[in-house]
């Protein structure tokens, strides 16, 4: 997972710490490991610097980063940390498939009484499905079956067994 971070040595307008050389002098996971230090740039020559780093996927890492002159104050050392959640707006990829793999798309099948949906959406549509299907119960055998909207797909059987002061289904 790859991000790039802004940084800036000033609360005042950026382009006076214009042509800076900052450098990290800290870039450490939240543990205390050493993480590869990224390279820092400077846009244009207007004073906003950034790096790109690559975040770990279950461990933050905390930076100090030094403006590398004493002409600063108190506004040389910048620090800051760097969650892997920073990242949800460019993962595209998770647990080695693609985000469609995973959540699935309008097309997605929504399964029957013995086979699960593939993916997220093809979840949520047999939930629909459920709650806004039509059920049977069978008198006769206690079979309560739970069909989808169109009533051609069968998403659940179950039998209701009726006590003497107690239904209930198996």
């Amino acid at each position: 997972m790859v991000k790039t971070f802004g940084v800036v040595f000033t609360t005042d307008d950026p382009s006076a710490e214009s042509g800076l050389v900052p450098v990290f002098d800290k870039f450490k996971t939240i543990s205390g490991t050493s993480v590869a230090v990224p390279t820092i740039s400077e846009l244009g020559s207007d004073g906003l610097y950034y790096f790109t780093a690559t975040l770990l996927a279950n461990e933050l890492i905390y930076f100090v980063m030094d403006g590398a002159t004493t002409g600063l104050g108190g506004n040389r050392y910048v620090s800051g940390m760097l969650d892997p959640a920073d990242a949800i707006d460019v993962q595209t990829t998770n647990f080695s498939g693609t985000m469609t793999a995973v959540l699935g798309a309008t097309t997605s099948a929504i399964g029957d009484d013995s086979t699960a949906p593939a993916d997220m959406w093809g979840y949520l549509m047999r939930l629909r499905e459920w709650l806004e299907g039509d059920g049977e119960y069978n008198k006769a055998t206690g079979a309560w079956t739970q069909k989808n909207i169109a009533g051609t797909t069968t998403l659940s059987t179950k039998t209701l067994a009726d006590g003497a002061t107690i239904v209930s289904k198996t």
